[in-house]
């Protein structure tokens, strides 16, 4: 189980003191031999794009705010993020409007229900609640910084390849357009 294979892991964090540039490299070198073996679970098979996945790729990033990264695996592949790009556009609007606005238009309360519920928009009054579910993502997109919603969505380079440390030219546009259609 999860918790206790991090028993023999020093937590720095919890105490406030945060370990060294060099020590973080090693933590996440440490934590992909600790991992890179466990073969569980099974690549999502739902989504066609997602089916593609090899199951033996593995790869950590931790990217600190002073635009330092830590890698170990295979983080050098491109590969559909999905939904974890809800956290990434949620991030850049945020940024550009604040706290009290998105929380005004899109909400950040926890639903309690499924990612993919209407039901959340239907029982909140017409606002979807929470950035995270498939509603208020679809309005935090919308929200992107841009002269018109399409403008904020359609930069180039993206917005997310910033965040997501992809490099510009870097999407596979043939994924990217087919992704575009399902």
């Amino acid at each position: 189980m999860f918790e206790a294979d991090v028993l023999d892991v020093a937590q720095h964090a919890f105490t406030g003191d945060l370990p060294t540039e060099p020590r973080v490299g090693e933590l996440i070198d440490e934590a992909h031999r600790r991992y890179a073996g466990l073969h569980d679970g099974r690549v999502a098979d739902y989504i066609p794009i997602l089916a593609e996945a090899d199951p033996n790729w593995f790869g950590l990033t931790l990217a600190g705010t002073n635009d330092r990264t830590h890698s170990a695996g295979d983080t050098g592949l491109a590969f559909s993020i999905r939904s974890i790009s809800k956290a990434f556009v949620f991030a850049l609007v945020y940024e550009a409007y604040g706290h009290q606005a998105v929380h005004e238009r899109v909400g950040v309360n926890n639903t309690r229900l499924p990612f993919n519920s209407v039901m959340a928009v239907e029982l909140n009054g017409g606002s979807p609640m929470n950035p995270m579910v498939n509603a208020g993502a679809i309005a935090t997109t919308a929200l992107m910084p841009g002269a018109t919603p399409a403008a904020g969505r359609a930069k180039s380079p993206h917005p997310t390849d910033a965040a997501t440390g992809r490099r510009p030219g870097n999407r596979d546009d043939h994924r990217y357009s087919r992704r575009q259609r399902e």
